[in-house]
């Protein structure tokens, strides 16, 4: 029996439409260049978003999964600037791996807004085995072509990667500087 084709990621807006200035971003040489252990590459719209996420605030978080032919990372889903974490937590699937980030922003003691970069390694309990070892031999590869992540959450349910949790790690980072 044949699968039809997924359906085709997300495509990224044209940049000039979805950069706050007209500068374009500047993606560090080599990133996205070659593949995991496994064999899984990344799109370059993978690495790109992630750019967008972190120095123009085109997107509050990511979601990345790995194709239907496990050959690659790509894009899944994105969060409008304005979406909370509780809409971006009801986008993981409760029976599959994924990969995201999400820009976790709150106000510090000093009354100033500080915002950082949250990667998060989804692997729930009831998912396949080969779909977690897919993904846990991807990430580090993933991880490399995002510069300036602040932390890393690994989630196998809701309760390791909740807002509570993820903003205490975020803030404590914040109080360590």
């Amino acid at each position: 029996s044949r699968r039809s084709p997924s359906p085709a990621p997300p495509a990224l807006p044209p940049k000039a439409a979805t950069s706050r200035s007209a500068s374009p971003i500047k993606v560090p040489k080599g990133v996205g260049a070659g593949s995991s252990m496994s064999g899984i590459s990344l799109s370059e719209d993978a690495v790109n978003v992630f750019y967008q996420v972190r120095l123009k605030s085109t997107y509050r978080w990511v979601l990345w999964k790995i194709n239907d032919t496990a050959t690659e990372v790509v894009i899944e889903k994105l969060g409008a600037p304005e979406s909370t974490y509780a809409e971006f937590l009801a986008s993981l699937p409760q029976d599959d791996c994924r990969y995201a980030v999400f820009d976790y922003s709150f106000v510090g003691g000093d009354g100033q807004v500080h915002s950082k970069i949250v990667f998060i390694n989804w692997a729930p309990d009831v998912a396949k085995v080969k779909s977690k070892m897919m993904y846990a031999s991807t990430k580090d590869f993933l991880k490399s072509n995002l510069e300036g992540l602040s932390l890393e959450f690994q989630g196998s349910d809701m309760d390791e990667v909740e807002e509570s949790v993820v903003g205490e790690a975020v803030r404590a980072l914040k109080r360590n500087y």
